[in-house]
């Protein structure tokens, strides 16, 4: 599949350009839809890619999906009425430079595989309790080719018991670096636990990545983007997922 005029689209605006790193549509189970008016890309029943040329859209694009992940700026394209929910996300971007340094007071420790599965299920579970996230889902992860062993985290207290977890991804073929996951137990939040794991994976990705970007829920109570923001990331991008 030709993802050339995806790349260029991309690499010239990362966050208008796809609400997620890059490397998530290069599947060949996705289906890239192109002619005068619009490019697209669908995964099975959901428009994850979408690109408008002219004003002359068709309902169909939307009439025939399930779920719809759409710029802010391409809305007035949208029907709106065919969806029954709609969830706001941002997505950010580092250009690897001015990074902070971390608390040379905590301890940082690579993640264990496939030992820590269970504990990376239990804190994901556990700070996100609508997430079905199980232990099969995370060794899937691992087989990703963005996998990079250096850069799953966690910080230990001086008993050596896990209260935060960091995990990002590399594309070596886009240079990108992508935040995924930046979890504190509640019992350990609001210590600046967060923040020291971002920056932690910032500085281990500076060598090898071009930027690195981060996306997620606006409303979500814990206000992720502030902390992302305090790191350096910046950006408006803000892109709305839509369900039947």
């Amino acid at each position: 599949m030709n993802f050339k005029k995806i790349d260029n689209l991309y690499h010239s605006n990362p966050l208008d350009t796809l609400a997620t790193a890059l490397w998530k549509i290069k599947n060949d189970n996705h289906k890239i839809v192109e002619d005068k008016d619009r490019l697209m890309v669908l995964d099975k029943k959901a428009i994850i890619f979408y690109y408008p040329k002219t004003e002359n859209i068709s309902l169909s694009d939307f009439q025939n999906t399930e779920i719809s992940v759409i710029h802010s700026k391409y809305l007035k394209y949208v029907p709106t009425h065919l969806y029954n929910t709609s969830t706001k996300y941002f997505k950010l971007i580092h250009v690897l430079k001015n990074i902070s340094s971390v608390d040379e007071s905590l301890t940082f420790k690579k993640v264990e595989l496939p030992k820590d599965i269970p504990d990376i299920v239990n804190i994901i579970r556990t700070c996100y309790e609508n997430l079905h996230v199980n232990e099969e889902i995370v060794n899937k992860w691992t087989t990703h080719p963005t996998y990079n062993s250096n850069l799953w985290i966690w910080i230990l207290d001086k008993n050596k018991d896990k209260m935060a977890l960091g995990i990002a991804e590399f594309d070596k073929e886009s240079k990108e670096g992508a935040l995924e996951w930046i979890q504190v137990y509640p019992e350990y939040q609001g210590k600046g636990l967060g923040r020291s794991l971002v920056n932690y994976l910032l500085l281990n990705l500076r060598n090898k990545a071009k930027f690195v970007t981060v996306s997620g829920e606006i409303d979500n109570i814990t206000k992720p983007e502030k902390l992302y923001r305090k790191c350096g990331f910046t950006g408006d991008a803000v892109w709305h997922l839509f369900k039947k």
